[in-house]
């Protein structure tokens, strides 16, 4: 497949993921009860305006405002955010502190290298009085 089909399928996909949000953010504010109807159409030309962005303030703001106007279909379920969190949590810590340690080492490894090195002092060449080096350029 080509690169210039890969980008045809990557921007239908995105067109249809920000539709998909807009249609939904959409629905929601037409299901919003103690909403005026000037805010609604507002906030839903924000959502199509500012496609995905704005579908999702859209929807977060209105699930704090008004939670029934949301279908609980579309909120994730909490159990099973429960249950993944729980048994990947160890494994991200672990991860995460893993990383932060080889980084840590990583860095020191290349400062003390920086500092402790001789040749990194001695062969700079501050190019004379004005501090610009020589980039060959004569």
């Amino acid at each position: 497949m080509s690169v210039s089909a890969w980008i045809v399928v990557l921007v239908a996909a995105l067109g249809s993921f920000a539709l998909l949000l807009n249609v939904l953010a959409c629905v929601a504010l037409v299901r919003a009860a103690d909403m005026p109807r000037r805010q609604k159409i507002a906030q839903c030309i924000f959502a199509w305006v500012v496609p995905i962005i704005g579908a999702h303030l859209v929807v977060h703001f209105l699930s704090e405002s008004e939670p029934q106007a949301i279908p609980e279909r579309w909120i994730p379920n909490d159990i099973i955010n429960g249950m993944l969190d729980s048994a990947l949590g160890v494994t991200v810590r672990q991860v995460a502190h893993y990383s932060e340690s080889v980084l840590e080492k990583e860095v020191l490894d290349v400062v003390s290298g920086h500092f402790t090195s001789g040749e990194a002092v001695a062969t700079h060449d501050a190019g004379g009085p004005s501090g610009g080096g020589d980039f060959g350029g004569d």
